[in-house]
């Protein structure tokens, strides 16, 4: 019995540990979903919950195993527990006016769950994109955010950004410059055109169109993995690392990552960066990828 109570001892620990990483990766996947959306890594984000899952999976099979018994006294128990629950299961009938306030609430909740996005990144009847040079019109749009359609944002609103050129939006704050580049990213569904090479953009399979595209996010975004691997996110292929280390030399990032303890290898949830470090860090990851159109 002693032998049992240590192996369940250890398996709840595994099955502990693994969950609390699927919860880590699910919180950073939802709060960081801009990111993850701009470089088509919503497989990778699955695959990784996926892998967590199995681990909690088998555990739990394991601990069966090793429980699968049962004494006198706890069966007892058990038939206890069944009889007081028949009890209140009976008196359940007295919980219908709250079951019925708060039926809407679940509603609303499913409503969210449902909900389907207006632009579908995997559109199989959008056009597939080869290659782009990154020229962009944003032509006579209007545009209203979703919570808020009555307050026009955009009206009849035009910018023209040449391929090959460096193109800065400058105004004051709230005036519109990140929701330009939302529209770009085709994280909202203009009135009107935004083209990408003469193309509506919503003609586009959107997947297909920010493999060629690269997004750094006012707010530096890290996720708690080495910073090696924070910058190995935007690559689409397999990258040695000298490439990694020349792709964060252009973000000159390159001098204080050397200098930390472990280079590279440093967790970036174990060491404090400050937000111009984290930033070139996201340039680094940017640059990785490649990009026709940063």
């Amino acid at each position: 019995m002693y032998t049992g109570k240590v192996l369940l001892k250890s398996m709840y620990k595994e099955a502990i540990e693994a969950q609390q990483e699927r919860i880590k990766v699910a919180a950073e996947a939802v709060s960081n979903h801009c990111t993850i959306t701009s470089f088509c890594s919503q497989e990778r984000i699955l695959k990784m919950l996926r892998k967590f899952d199995e681990g909690p999976r088998r555990e739990n099979v394991r601990q069966a195993w090793f429980a699968g018994y049962i004494t006198a006294k706890a069966f007892t128990q058990t038939f206890l527990v069944m009889v007081r629950t028949s009890l209140l299961i009976a008196e359940a009938a007295s919980l219908t006016p709250d079951l019925a306030k708060n039926t809407e609430v679940v509603r609303a909740l499913f409503d969210i769950i449902d909900c389907c996005t207006q632009i579908e990144p995997d559109d199989s009847s959008g056009y597939l994109v080869e290659e782009i040079t990154g020229h962009v019109e944003i032509c006579d749009i209007d545009f209203a955010y979703p919570a808020r359609p009555n307050v026009i944002f955009f009206e009849d609103f035009s910018i023209t950004m040449e391929a090959g050129k460096l193109t800065a939006l400058v105004g004051q704050s709230g005036s519109g410059k990140s929701t330009i580049i939302n529209l770009i990213e085709g994280f909202y569904d203009p009135c009107k055109v935004v083209k990408k090479d003469g193309r509506d953009i919503r003609s586009y399979t959107l997947r297909s169109l920010r493999k060629h595209t690269a997004l750094v996010s006012q707010e530096p975004t890290l996720f708690s993995s080495t910073i090696g691997e924070n910058i190995l996110y935007g690559a689409l292929d397999k990258i040695n690392e000298s490439e990694v280390i020349e792709a964060a030399k252009a973000a000159n990032a390159h001098d204080f990552i050397a200098g930390l303890a472990d280079g590279y290898d440093n967790w970036c949830g174990g060491v404090q960066l400050s937000g111009d470090q984290k930033q070139r860090i996201t340039i680094a990851r940017a640059i990785l990828k490649n990009p026709m159109m940063l």
